[in-house]
């Protein structure tokens, strides 16, 4: 979700977006990538270019990160979105003080930041640390569509979401949002991202970049997905969310 999410908003609305992937460097959202995107070597040798949460933790413990270093830490995965890979290696524990500063340093750079974070990984007290002293614009939970499961999810009292999003929903398992809404009394949007076999397998496959733009032209064209009109919608309501056409408002003002 957090890779299609920050696609459609770099692609259909010309915003320039920064994925920050907060587990170890190659899982999770970048494995939906081709590997040659996030392993970009250095002209000449084969070594990686110095870049994600590794680099940018032994720059800021030496007290280093700046602006442009900070830049040199991310890797382009196509036009306006980037992201920051992994950790290399294992153990690396979330520093809220380093959050703190990439924030910083990530508001100078782009207009919208997307943190991947897995809330299997990170204990909710510090997530809810996070928001009260890093005041992320809001925070999208992924509810799974096995009742069992989101029982257990909505039994997670401290998990303040803005929304809440159905990922792969499909009709057929007979779970329907609207209950889902009543039963568990949501005031917050719940967004309803349709199966689709196509993205499943350009997923499992890391061609979900190629496959992404592909079906984002086809809707342009007037080839209706309703995939690709879910992500539309859920990236116009980060953008409110996250106050960006106020933003975007005072910088044509000014």
């Amino acid at each position: 979700m957090t890779a299609c999410v920050g696609m459609t908003l770099a692609w259909q609305h010309h915003v320039n977006v920064l994925l920050v992937h907060m587990k170890q460097r190659g899982q999770s959202v970048e494995a939906l990538f081709p590997p040659s995107v996030i392993s970009m070597p250095v002209a000449g040798a084969s070594l990686q270019t110095p870049n994600g949460w590794s680099s940018l933790l032994r720059l800021y413990e030496h007290r280093q990160l700046d602006a442009d270093l900070f830049v040199n830490c991310t890797v382009q995965v196509m036009h306006r979105l980037d992201i920051i890979p992994g950790f290399e290696g294992e153990g690396s524990k979330l520093r809220i003080d380093l959050m703190s500063k990439v924030m910083e340093m990530a508001g100078k750079h782009y207009d919208i930041v997307l943190w991947d974070i897995d809330e299997q990984d990170v204990a909710v007290t510090e997530i809810d640390n996070v928001n009260a002293g890093l005041g992320f614009a809001g925070t999208l939970i992924v509810l799974p569509q096995v009742r069992r499961l989101l029982e257990g999810v909505f039994r997670m009292k401290k998990m303040n979401a803005s929304a809440y999003v159905l990922g792969m929903y499909d009709a057929g398992v007979r779970l329907n949002s609207a209950n889902v809404q009543r039963k568990y009394k949501l005031s917050t949007p719940l967004f309803t991202l349709p199966y689709s076999t196509g993205y499943r397998n350009a997923a499992d496959e890391g061609r979900l970049l190629a496959w992404f733009m592909h079906q984002s032209m086809q809707h342009g064209r007037g080839k209706r997905s309703s995939f690709i009109a879910e992500q539309q919608r859920l990236s116009q309501f980060i953008m409110d969310e996250s106050g960006f056409h106020r933003q975007k408002g005072r910088e044509l003002s000014g």
